[in-house]
């Protein structure tokens, strides 16, 4: 079975920055909240509300948490959607980060600046918001605790069944630090919410960046080659990454970098 998973650039999806382009066009006097609208903005100040009690979200100019006696701390949500339900209310999914340090550390890292070890624990929520606005039920997650530094692009919701959590598909990027070179791998995992874990993640492709500016996006072909191995063919030099996994596949970062360094190799003479 082969299996083209496409990979668009590495640029990490937020909702607010998306609307970002759309509040600069708008007039000095809408607000970001008027830009984001009534109906997202009063899901998001419930869903806040619910993950940081006692703390207030403010729209102006940026979206930040303000907690009493505390300085306010900007807000990401990356990967941020909603649904309707059909029995009335929303559904949905976001990442959620308030400022802690991880786009500096990858700016840096990504410039081969001194930057040590860093771990950036990537959180995210599914939700119910009821009709009158006010947050249902929510479970928050950890993506992976394995992976020091990772971002959310995009979260899908499936069916949502009754009386069980959803499955999610996520798009997400993990960053490496290797000997000269910078690596993000792209993945598409599948998130069971209901047992809390990862069920499938496959890698869609690899940046390379190297010390003196050359970038190089490898993406990748997924084949199953038996019930034991995952082939991951390179488009880019066609070379074979051979995994071995069981299926379905919950792919290493780590584990793949190393097999597929190995493939990029020349081959000796």
């Amino acid at each position: 079975m082969r299996v083209q998973l496409r990979m668009p650039a590495i640029v990490v999806f937020s909702f607010f920055l998306a609307l970002a382009g759309g509040l600069a066009r708008a007039q000095s006097t809408r607000t970001l909240r008027e830009a984001v609208g009534n109906e997202r903005a009063t899901i998001v100040e419930s869903l806040l509300a619910a993950l940081f009690p006692g703390a207030e979200a403010r729209w102006a100019p940026n979206l930040v948490l303000h907690a009493a006696g505390g300085e306010d701390r900007s807000v990401d949500l990356a990967g941020f959607m909603y649904r309707k339900r059909p029995e009335g209310g929303w559904e949905g999914a976001t990442g959620f980060e308030l400022a802690s340090g991880k786009e500096q550390y990858i700016f840096n890292a990504s410039r081969f600046r001194a930057t040590g070890a860093a771990h950036f624990p990537t959180a995210f929520v599914v939700f119910r918001i009821q009709p009158d606005g006010r947050i249902g039920d929510f479970r928050k997650f950890t993506l992976d605790n394995s992976d020091p530094v990772s971002q959310i692009k995009v979260l899908e919701l499936k069916e949502w069944p009754n009386g069980r959590w959803p499955m999610l598909r996520i798009q997400y990027v993990s960053y490496f630090q290797q000997p000269g070179s910078f690596i993000g791998i792209e993945w598409q995992a599948l998130f069971d919410s209901d047992g809390g874990r990862i069920t499938q993640r496959l890698p869609a492709g690899i940046v390379r960046t190297l010390k003196d500016g050359t970038e190089e996006v490898h993406t990748f072909v997924a084949e199953r080659a038996d019930s034991s191995h995952m082939h991951f063919i390179d488009s880019m030099s066609k070379a074979t990454v051979d995994y071995s996994c069981g299926d379905p596949c919950v792919v290493e970062g780590p584990r793949l970098l190393q097999a597929w360094t190995l493939s990029q190799a020349p081959p000796p003479h």
